[in-house]
């Protein structure tokens, strides 16, 4: 049999809280916590993340977020030095047939970042992405290398699942 859990919603900004409180720690905003019962899993870190997003968070499905069209490049070892060099440096202009650039993978990522920025200020955002736009999004928030290379930049290859304020 399930146990339950109660947790505590805010209804501004979706923090989630272990307990009532009178003010929300995360925005500040009074009496918006509302009591949530969900039914609480194994303590593994998919049920975790199950439960800690509210049921009723809109979710949107943004096309400009889907990952870089690597046309011929599809399914190559690219931890070959010289493709690593060309399919990771925003400086090689080389074009490969399919291959989106890396210039407008970074435009279209960081048009949809512009817009979060401006239309959600407010409130806290969970972008879920694969590969290659996950290194956009960690570059719209960090400087390019002066390289182009972004493999000189281990911190942007996050590990699975893994989280970035």
């Amino acid at each position: 049999m399930a146990k339950l859990k109660t947790t505590y919603v805010c209804q501004n900004c979706g923090a989630v809280q272990s307990k009532w409180m009178g003010k929300c720690p995360e925005c500040n905003q009074w009496n918006s916590l509302v009591e949530e019962v969900i039914e609480k899993q194994s303590s593994s870190k998919s049920s975790y993340n199950q439960n800690y997003i509210p049921k009723n968070t809109p979710v949107i499905f943004e096309p400009r977020l889907v990952e870089r069209k690597a046309g011929k490049m599809n399914g190559l070892d690219i931890t070959d030095e010289l493709l690593f060099d060309v399919y990771l440096n925003i400086n090689n202009k080389t074009k490969f047939d399919g291959l989106e650039p890396i210039d407008e993978v970074f435009s279209r990522v960081h048009s949809v970042l512009n817009e979060i920025k401006q239309k959600h200020s407010d409130k806290n955002v969970l972008i879920v992405a694969h590969g290659f736009i996950s290194r956009a999004v960690y570059f719209y928030f960090n400087e390019l290398p002066q390289s182009g290379k972004l493999g000189d930049v281990m911190e942007a290859f996050l590990q699975n699942c893994e989280v970035k304020k």
